[in-house]
């Protein structure tokens, strides 16, 4: 998380102390902390202290307000999501659609290192915890709150030793533990752990294991959001792709099929939703292009904008180089927009249509499929309607949190240790 740490600094006031943990946040990224002389590291945790203090939430915010259901009884099993940001995404989404769908029934609570400034969700029973040395500060947490379980939303890579310190704690105590493994990593495997929830058998195939600790939960999306009106039809000649445009499943050549696109068809419009890092790179590549005049980046959008700007696609395009389940495309297929992309992770799985799919990073035959359904109006109608029918039984919030009760209920017979 220190790339978010370096972030909250750079955006601050300068002040003493400010500029002081700066510097130390910024030689943290080559410096290892072992490194560090410890009067250097006692200093930066009061320093820290005293700079991390709550602040009040802006009064207009573009945060999602969680529509929190009536409160559960006294005595409902206490939940923790466990969730090294909350950020905007699919983890985070998920953890949301619990609490709403299942508030009444469990008290569900969020610690996290990370939350961002505006938050990106309000109305939710949410801390921080952002720079444990050891597993105390988790353990504390779990005995204050009186936690039944923990639900871990686990995806490795730098946080990894963050999330072995909240598992590793709830193990100390006797506190079961499900861990979500929710991109294409191998889970943290701890004796506390006793569900590994995948979000496709892709995930669970490469990196889980035979049994019943090991299942599939797809997740869930509210369709009531992505619907299109009977007497709506699917707009002509726009393509587009919903996604934040960063690396952990797009990289700098996923722009490429929209600029062949839109070389070979002038006519067809380009509509990019979503902000991120390799946004620029993007618009850069479209410029170099000459094709600036079909393409329009909207950067980043609040949720509820989401369906009006899928209802103007004719097509969607996952051009992604990794995929471990990916919302947006039951997203679009709820709407009746066809889905197209590359051969990769749990696409397959979620489209069921091997001829909708090109080769890995075959942009020739990824651009083939587009222009062959934009010019084939009739099939891609049928293939819309096909896909919104699997996209309702399979992927819809009410399957999900289904699928999360039955698990949830299972804990409730789990718990081990005594929280004193």
């Amino acid at each position: 998380m220190r790339r978010f740490r370096l972030r909250d600094t750079l955006v601050s006031p300068v002040r003493g102390a400010r500029l002081f943990y700066r510097a130390y946040v910024a030689c943290s990224r080559t410096i290892p902390a072992r490194l560090c002389p410890g009067f250097v590291r006692r200093l930066v945790r009061g320093v820290r202290r005293a700079l991390t203090k709550p602040e009040a939430a802006p009064p207009t915010t573009d945060a999602y307000v969680v529509q929190r259901p009536p409160a559960p009884p006294a005595g409902a099993p206490r939940i923790v999501h466990v969730i090294a940001n909350f950020m905007t995404g699919g983890s985070s989404r998920l953890v949301i659609d619990l609490i709403e769908q299942l508030g009444s029934h469990y008290h569900q609570m969020i610690l996290t290192s990370f939350i961002p400034t505006p938050p990106a969700y309000i109305n939710i029973d949410i801390e921080e915890c952002r720079f444990p040395r050891d597993t105390k500060a988790f353990s504390a947490y779990y005995k204050k709150h009186h936690v039944d379980f923990v639900h871990v939303h686990y995806w490795g890579d730098c946080d990894e030793p963050w999330y072995q310190k909240a598992i590793d704690a709830a193990h100390a105590l006797g506190v079961p533990v499900i861990e979500n493994i929710n991109t294409p990593i191998s889970p943290y495997r701890s004796p506390a752990v006793v569900k590994y929830i995948y979000v496709s058998d892709y995930v669970r195939r490469v990196f889980g294991e035979p049994g019943t600790q090991h299942i599939t939960v797809y997740p869930g999306s509210n369709f009531r959001l992505y619907t299109r009106p009977t007497h709506d039809t699917v707009p002509e000649d726009c393509v587009g792709m919903v996604y934040r445009l960063e690396r952990d499943k797009l990289n700098e050549d996923a722009i490429r099929p929209f600029i062949r696109i839109a070389q070979l068809r002038p006519r067809t419009r380009i509509l990019i939703v979503g902000g991120g890092s390799l946004l620029q790179s993007f618009q850069d590549e479209v410029a170099a292009a000459h094709v600036e005049d079909n393409f329009e980046f909207t950067g980043y959008v609040k949720y509820e904008e989401l369906p009006d700007l899928y209802r103007r696609m004719s097509l969607f395009i996952a051009p992604v180089w990794k995929e471990s389940f990916g919302q947006v495309s039951p997203f679009a297929m709820s709407m009746m927009i066809p889905v197209i992309g590359y051969d990769v992770g749990a696409i397959g799985e979620i489209l069921k249509a091997p001829e909708l799919l090109a080769p890995a990073g075959d942009v020739d035959r990824l651009t083939q499929i587009a222009i062959d359904l934009l010019d084939a109006p009739e099939r891609r109608r049928d293939i819309g309607a096909q896909q919104q029918r699997r996209a309702q039984d399979h992927f819809s919030v009410e399957a999900m949190i289904a699928h999360y009760g039955r698990v949830y209920s299972e804990m409730r017979t789990k718990r081990t240790g005594k929280l004193a």
